[in-house]
C-alpha cells in the first residue's frame, strides 16, 4: 500500500497532497499500523491548531486519492457540538 496525506487549507481553499509513503509489507496489519502511526503523529504535533489552518486532513491512496482515513474534519467536529 502506498498512501499520501491530503490537507485542505482553510484560508485559501487549496488542497495539498503530500509525497507518497510506501508501507513495508502487503499485509492488512502493516497497512493498519502505518495509518495508525500517521494519525498518531499528526495528533502529537498540535491538534488544537488543526481548525486554524485546515478544514480537513486525510490519508488517501497514493494512486487513486481514495479516502483511507480521516485525521481531522472540521465538519465532523462542528456536527458533534
Amino acid at each position: 500500500m502506498t498512501y499520501r496525506i491530503l490537507q485542505h487549507e482553510k484560508r485559501t481553499d487549496n488542497i495539498r497532497i503530500g509525497r507518497a509513503y510506501e508501507v513495508a509489507g502487503a499485509s492488512v496489519e502493516s497497512s493498519v499500523k502505518a495509518v495508525t502511526h500517521a494519525i498518531t503523529t499528526y495528533h502529537e504535533i498540535a491538534p488544537e491548531e488543526f481548525g486554524k489552518y485546515w478544514s480537513r486532513i486525510a490519508i488517501v491512496d497514493a494512486d487513486t486519492l481514495a479516502m483511507i482515513a480521516t485525521i481531522y474534519n472540521e465538519t465532523e467536529i462542528d456536527s458533534e457540538l
